[in-house]
């Protein structure tokens, strides 16, 4: 339709809404996450050889498989599920003459065949199916498979492991996302049975108090190829007086020996293409220094829970 008449305000409304609801807007601040960038381009870089062969899992525009092959890679196979966007990634690969290196198949990866997609079993694994909750994008599943079926025993992983970082947080901010009290004179507190599992905290977010030190809940080696769902005991050790009202979660990857990228907040939370995520306990808690906090911390290869267990 729009081809024989085009500028039709509807007909482009209706098409970008279409779009954006199967390319998130997401995608942009990851593009532009530079810190981000660097840490991948680095660990590709000591890990890609002349000949190597790298299978990434979920290209996206394609930049992680241009980094591959500008790194130096013989063939580099990446996957993309969203048709749309894999035909954007084929043309940007295209734009920057990769076109004879990178293969853009439009699959997802648990449908790849050695043989038919590649050509033989990748040299390095290259991923970053990482949402803010670190398992939500099925990171451990799909790794797992193509360890199991598409890599090389002894392929490199680039991330080779993933973790979720927590610490326990307080602050007005966190409490007005999270609560409610008196508001224009009256009392809305019953709400509070509403209160949310998990909220992902937007990069112009406000400031709040940070009342612990940091623990990693999960560690997850990605050269593994069978994960099962755990349990964890955290005993964080508060730092400050304050109001408790939960959990604060972000990712640290391993992406080469000493390479680690890490969106861990300051106070003031950093501009940064993952969220941290805030899982507001059931009721908040006062807490003094030198308290100890038991937490108690789930997942189930694709969630991440934490709930208030002790006080001592």
């Amino acid at each position: 339709f729009l081809e024989l008449a085009p500028g039709h305000f509807e007909a482009e409304a209706l098409l970008r809404d279409l779009q954006t609801s199967q390319v998130r807007p997401w995608h942009f601040r990851m593009m532009n996450d530079r810190p981000r960038n660097q840490a991948y381009d680095a660990a590709l870089r000591r890990a890609v050889t002349p000949g190597s062969h790298v299978l990434e899992i979920g290209t996206g525009s394609g930049l992680l498989a241009l980094m591959a092959a500008r790194a130096g890679a013989a063939l580099v196979t990446t996957c993309e599920m969203v048709e749309i966007v894999a035909e954007a990634a084929a043309d940007i690969v295209a734009r920057n003459g990769y076109g004879e290196r990178v293969k853009v198949i439009a699959k997802k990866s648990t449908e790849l065949q050695i043989g038919v997609d590649l050509p033989r079993p990748a040299d390095v694994l290259l991923s970053e199916i990482l949402g803010d909750r670190l398992l939500s994008e099925d990171v451990l599943r799909s790794t797992a498979d193509a360890r199991r079926r598409l890599t090389k025993p002894d392929a490199i992983l680039i991330p080779r492991g993933v973790s979720a970082i927590a610490r326990l947080v307080g602050g007005a901010f966190f409490a007005e996302s999270a609560s409610v009290g008196q508001v224009e004179g009256f009392d809305l507190t019953p709400f509070n049975r509403f209160t949310p599992s998990t909220i992902s905290i937007s990069m112009e977010s406000g400031q709040f108090d940070s009342l612990s030190d940091d623990l990693e809940a999960f560690r997850f080696d990605l050269r593994e190829t069978e994960h099962g769902s755990g349990e964890a005991r955290l005993h964080f050790s508060v730092s400050r007086a304050g109001t408790c009202l939960g959990v604060l979660q972000w990712l640290r990857l391993q992406l080469h020996d000493d390479i680690v990228f890490e969106n861990a907040p300051a106070e003031q939370i950093a501009p940064s293409a993952w969220r941290q995520v805030f899982h507001p306990f059931a009721a908040p808690i006062a807490v003094q220094p030198g308290q100890r906090v038991a937490v108690r911390a789930k997942h189930d290869l694709s969630n991440l829970a934490f709930a208030l267990e002790t006080q001592r």
